[in-house]
């Protein structure tokens, strides 16, 4: 999955971020992606994550990783549901 091209400050909770909403992008009951969704949403927040100094402080919610790709639209994947 190519990652966001972003401007780095921290990249200390990069991996958690990413982990925690692979997950979260995979099990919330109004929101459950595919896996390829999930990946990009995952890369979205960790992608925010490393704009930010800090651990916990730089996690973005769901509504600033959803701004996020919805000012990216050519980088959303594009999914053949017809396999």
């Amino acid at each position: 999955m190519p990652a966001f091209a972003v401007t780095v400050i921290d990249t200390t909770a990069a991996g958690d971020t990413y982990v925690g909403a692979f997950a979260a992008a995979l099990d919330h009951p109004a929101t459950r992606y595919g896996i390829v969704h999930a990946m990009r949403y995952a890369t979205a927040a960790a992608a925010l994550a490393v704009g930010r100094s800090g651990a916990q402080a730089s996690i973005p919610d769901r509504a600033a990783v959803n701004a996020f790709l919805l000012a990216e639209p050519a980088t959303r994947p594009s999914v053949d549901h017809h396999r």
